[in-house]
């Protein structure tokens, strides 16, 4: 508070030119706020001078975001308060910004009365800035700062301080109260603070916590003998621990697994770390790496496998790292397979440093693998060998079936009606019985070597079950068993409709076959959803639950063959293998009541325009009305049976001149003297292979043009395929069916004919 002096003019005067002189600034203003005095301070501070204010408003100092509060404090102080040392900005008469410390006072006259007010400010100075900026960074620092007097007490602490030490304020507090026994450890002489000392600190609730200590002398400071700065490091510690107890069981792991760790330097080479592994492993000693890291490419690494390790580990070690399975020599000279692998480590910079490595013994697994390639090549070529042996039996079988079949045909034909005509009837059914078998073990082994293809088309599935009940029929009725045929329907199949026929005749005559007299089968055929599923359901004795698991095994008659049935148990396995060819599935359940139900499901297809066209029957070949002129057929065959049923096939087609050649150069021969308008070449010569003797008749422009007809037991598709593409014609298996054999001779003889019509016409 100011109050107007009722001194003498001398003092008076005195106080005035104290107020002039000041370099303050020394302001007087009305209640309302009205400038009254001006002193030469005011205009240094803020540059208008004493007559550009007399009588203006205070206001016109006040920065526009702070004229409120300005005004607002005015008022305080107007009304009795007093706003001392507080900081404020201000306007010059240049526009600029100035920040100074203020005090402000109501004056009073004698009464007591408030007649005005003055203000004394002073800029800030750069010295109380750079103070104020050091001890906002002493507050925002994350560790305590306390300052102690030569007692030990502490005079002045940051804002850290207290909230580390649990307490509301530090000043006056003992330090030994905060770092029992920090007297032990002496300051760093000089400026500076010296090494960190690891202490205690204490809390008021009784608490520890681990700390770090620096402490420092500070001579120009008054009241102030020792700076503390005081870290917190229990997370540190924690973090330390934790370290500590990783390494020590990664550590704990290394050391007590099979499995090699190794941690190694690439400039200067060196290993920094090798697992006790090594020993086990090797039969070194992590030592003996340690003194020569040269070792791991050298003695150890096996000589025909060295060159590519050093060249992987050189790659490894400057990109992604690198995996390896490669022979070792132990020390004892056993020799080992190891997996070993590694991974550069970068040094701050992103360039490779160490490497870490790994390796392990992996020689049971890769012995187990060499031995299961050499299995897998043992069972490839027994099964080449299997194949090569089936497609020769296949050949040596067919060959005598082929005499049997073409004889048993050509009596068929010359005993119609006779008492004989029985017998023959079952010679030949017993031959394309034995056949049939033939032709399932070879189907069997082609599906098993993954040779066996399907041609998939829309099949009508009721017709062929029709055709395949019309086929069973005799058996049927001979067995005391009947046939039920499924409902007429419409449903189409994708199946390959030749093996889709032997699939069902195999389900059927097995339903007939191991039935009862007076037996039932019954044929069901239903669409179910995007499937067409077909049922065999018979109410014979059925098939025991013990054995149903080998209901698919093949060869397996699940002891039927100790009885008066006839099989080789084939049948089934090979059923379900062409069912799974055409994208469908075969089960079997048993039949209430007993019996059996086996289910074929196919995908359902759409028909053709003519969905029946592949099952119209093969027309029996008639013989030509109008021979025309003789034919000459060349038969290459060594086997003298079949040459015999061949001259009798040809007593059924007199117009054709019969030549025989036994040898494939003899048969060369022959078809450039005779010009024959057939050759039935067989592959299997004495004096070379069929396919030699073909490939000559075509090179040769005498013969080029004839029509040469392989007739061979080999029925191989492979051969087939091999065979008409070396220009073959047809190619027709033995045993032959014998309307088949003169379909050929008829057509030949056709086509000789108009060869021979143009030729003079």
């Amino acid at each position: 508070m100011v109050v107007l002096s009722g001194g003498s003019d001398g003092e008076d005067a005195a106080l005035a030119a104290i107020v002039r002189s000041s370099q303050d600034a020394v302001i007087a203003k009305t209640v309302d706020g009205l400038i009254t005095a001006w002193n030469q301070g005011a205009t240094q501070v803020y540059g208008f001078t004493r007559a550009e204010m007399l009588g203006r408003d205070i206001a016109v100092l006040f920065p526009a975001d702070a004229a409120e509060d300005e005004a607002a404090r005015h008022a305080r102080v107007a009304a009795g308060a007093a706003e001392s040392g507080y900081r404020c900005r201000r306007v010059r008469s240049d526009g600029r910004e100035v920040e100074v410390v203020m005090s402000m006072l109501p004056v009073r006259d004698a009464a007591g009365r408030i007649t005005g007010l003055a203000s004394i400010s002073r800029p800030v100075s750069e010295e109380e800035r750079a103070h104020e900026q050091f001890a906002a960074l002493l507050d925002a620092a994350p560790d305590a700062i306390v300052g102690l007097d030569d007692a030990g007490r502490v005079v002045v602490h940051n804002r850290r301080a207290p909230a580390l030490f649990g307490r509301d304020d530090l000043q006056g507090v003992p330090v030994e109260e905060l770092l029992p026994g920090l007297h032990s450890h002496p300051p760093a002489a000089g400026e500076g603070a010296g090494e960190a000392v690891s202490m205690r600190g204490h809390r008021p609730d009784g608490s520890v916590f681990p700390v770090e200590v620096s402490l420092s002398r500070t001579p120009d400071r008054p009241g102030t003998a020792l700076i503390a700065i005081v870290r917190d490091v229990t997370r540190q510690r924690s973090v330390e621990a934790q370290l500590r107890e990783s390494a020590t069981r990664l550590r704990q792991l290394a050391d007590n697994v099979t499995t090699v760790f190794t941690l190694r330097q690439l400039d200067p080479p060196a290993y920094l770390y090798v697992s006790p592994g090594i020993t086990p492993l090797t039969g070194y000693r992590p030592e003996d790496l340690y003194a020569d890291p040269t070792l791991a490419l050298g003695g150890m690494i096996h000589p025909d496998d060295r060159a590519e390790a050093v060249r992987r580990r050189s790659a490894g070690d400057l990109g992604e790292g690198s995996l390896v399975e490669q022979r070792i020599i132990r020390t004892d000279g056993t020799v080992r397979w190891v997996r070993a692998s590694s991974v550069p480590v970068p040094n701050p910079h992103g360039e490779p440093e160490r490497v870490v490595g790994m390796a392990e013994d992996v020689t049971e697994r890769v012995e187990a693998q060499q031995r299961l390639q050499a299995a897998e090549a043992e069972a490839r070529a027994a099964n080449e060998a299997k194949n090569a042996f089936l497609s020769r039996v296949s050949h040596e079988l067919r060959t005598p079936l082929n005499a049997v079949l073409g004889f048993g045909q050509l009596l068929e034909r010359k005993l119609a009606g006779t008492a004989d005509e029985d017998a023959v009837h079952h010679v030949v059914q017993g031959g394309r019985h034995l056949l049939s078998l033939i032709d399932d073990v070879l189907d069997i082994s082609r599906i098993e070597a993954g040779q066996m293809s399907v041609s998939l088309e829309p099949v009508a599935l009721h017709e062929v079950a029709a055709e395949t009940l019309r086929l069973m029929e005799p058996i049927a009725a001979t067995a005391g068993v009947r046939l039920v045929p499924p409902e007429a329907a419409t449903a189409h199949v994708r199946a390959d409709g030749q093996r889709l026929r032997q699939v069902l005749l195999n389900l059927v005559s097995n339903a007939v076959k191991y039935n009862r007299p007076g037996g039932t089968v019954v044929v069901r055929c239903e669409v179910d959803g995007d499937e067409v599923r077909l049922d065999v359901v018979d109410d014979g004795p059925g098939i025991p639950a013990e054995v149903e698991h080998r209901l698919f095994t093949p060869f397996d008659r699940l002891g039927a063959e100790g009885t008066s049935v006839e099989g080789t148990g084939v049948g089934l396995a090979l059923s379900r293998a062409l069912v799974e060819l055409m994208d469908g599935r075969l089960a079997h359940h048993a039949h209430e009541g007993g019996g059996a139900v086996f289910t074929v499901r196919l995908p359902v297809a759409r028909p053709h325009a003519e969905p029946a066209a592949d099952l119209a029957p093969v027309a029996v070949a008639a013989p030509p009305t109008t021979p025309g002129h003789s034919c000459t057929l060349l038969y290459v065959e060594d086997n003298t049976a079949n040459v015999e049923v061949m001259q009798a096939v040809l007593g059924l087609r007199p117009e054709w001149a019969f030549v025989h050649a036994g040898l494939g150069g003899l048969a060369l021969d022959l078809a450039r003297a005779h010009r024959p308008d057939l050759v039935l070449l067989d592959l299997h010569l004495p004096d070379g292979s069929g396919v030699d003797v073909l490939r000559s008749l075509r090179r040769d422009p005498a013969t080029a043009d004839t029509r040469v007809v392989v007739l061979s037991a080999d029925a191989s598709p492979s051969t087939i395929a091999g065979v008409l593409g070396e220009g073959a014609d047809a190619y027709l298996a033995k045993p032959y069916e014998l309307d088949r054999l003169l379909e050929v001779l008829d057509d030949a003889a056709a086509a000789a004919a108009g060869r021979r019509a143009d030729a003079a016409g």
